[in-house]
């Protein structure tokens, strides 16, 4: 592959086989002018090389995508030949300075006009080559994240199933549908039926990239009927979703994950109720919740909010805010459509 270490090698080379051709100039007369301007050109040639890699740099990082090549190299080669240029001018008037003391030199003595070739010679070699580098580089960033993202894909689905099978839910599902039982048949049978829906649900999850909003606020609140059960009054979800965006696209499961983490992390009681509102801004879904934390820690690895930045991700749609205040906790899911 090729490194930074090949393009000092041939850039060595092109430069010692410019100096060489002009070895009248620059190695002429006693040892001690030959070490003075062998000490001139290698600063030259550093300087040029270092010059250079900061130009390409600053362009790679302003036009980071591989579609944006012809971009860079449109303000790199005119950037690259005047700085390549004015180096090569400044380091040869600087060492006929130095060690031949001549501060008056004609255009034709520093070689005004074969330096400029020069510099727009190694600017052709040089640009190519460093382009081939970040197009390694990028390739190989791409391929990390590709795997990263299928990675995070898969441990989306495992996690997925495993909740759809999930025994701790299950119990808390199954013992309120039994004091509902016991208390209202009616409130049981209700409860039955989103039972159903939301197991029905998770099941075909994985079979869609996307589902319309409507059908995930519905498995939305069908969840929230099963954790209204368990802690009455103390929770509250609150849907504020304009009937324009009705027709617009989140990938699944996404609220139901959001709703769990609500519940995992905060406090839950009469005193102040969690409200979970979800309404729209701009061109994202909000969901966010009032802050009441567990006192105990949670050993968590925030494989939820990992797991819906990886789908979006895939789905190549805008990143994921996470908002994290004392009070507040906020997340903004972009709208799909």
């Amino acid at each position: 592959m090729l490194k930074i270490k090949h393009i000092i090698y041939l850039f060595a080379m092109v430069l010692l086989y410019m100096n060489a051709s002009n070895s009248d100039y620059y190695f002429s007369g006693s040892a001690s002018v030959t070490i003075g301007w062998g000490i001139v050109l290698i600063i030259q040639w550093l300087g040029v090389l270092w010059c250079d890699s900061k130009i390409v740099h600053f362009l790679q990082m302003r036009y980071p995508r591989l579609d944006q090549m012809k971009r860079r190299t449109l303000f790199a080669t005119p950037a690259m030949i005047i700085s390549t240029y004015l180096i090569i001018l400044i380091t040869d008037y600087a060492g006929e300075f130095i060690i031949f003391s001549r501060t008056k030199l004609s255009w034709g003595e520093v070689g005004a006009i074969s330096n400029l070739i020069g510099a727009f010679l190694i600017t052709i070699i040089i640009l190519p080559l460093f382009e081939m580098i970040f197009s390694g580089k990028v390739s190989q960033r791409m391929i990390l994240e590709n795997e990263e993202l299928i990675r995070r894909n898969l441990q989306g689905q495992y996690d997925t199933l495993k909740g759809q099978v999930n025994p701790h839910f299950l119990f808390n599902s199954l013992n309120s549908l039994n004091s509902l039982i016991l208390k209202d048949a009616d409130m049981a049978v209700e409860f039955v039926y989103e039972m159903a829906f939301v197991y029905r649900y998770l099941l075909k999850s994985n079979e869609y990239d996307k589902v319309p909003i409507q059908e995930e606020l519905a498995f939305a609140e069908a969840y929230f009927h099963l954790l209204k059960t368990r802690f009455g009054e103390n929770i509250v979800l609150s849907v504020e979703v304009p009937e324009n965006e009705q027709d617009s696209y989140i990938a699944p499961l996404t609220l139901q994950i959001l709703i769990e983490n609500v519940v995992k992390h905060n406090v839950i009681s009469t005193d102040v109720p969690i409200v979970i509102r979800i309404s729209v801004c701009e061109d994202s879904f909000v969901i966010e919740n009032n802050v009441r934390k567990k006192i105990y820690s949670i050993d968590t690895t925030k494989t939820g909010l990992a797991n819906i930045a990886a789908k979006y991700k895939m789905l190549e749609a805008p990143e994921i805010e996470v908002m994290e205040e004392p009070s507040y906790f906020t997340v903004k899911i972009p709208i799909l459509k």
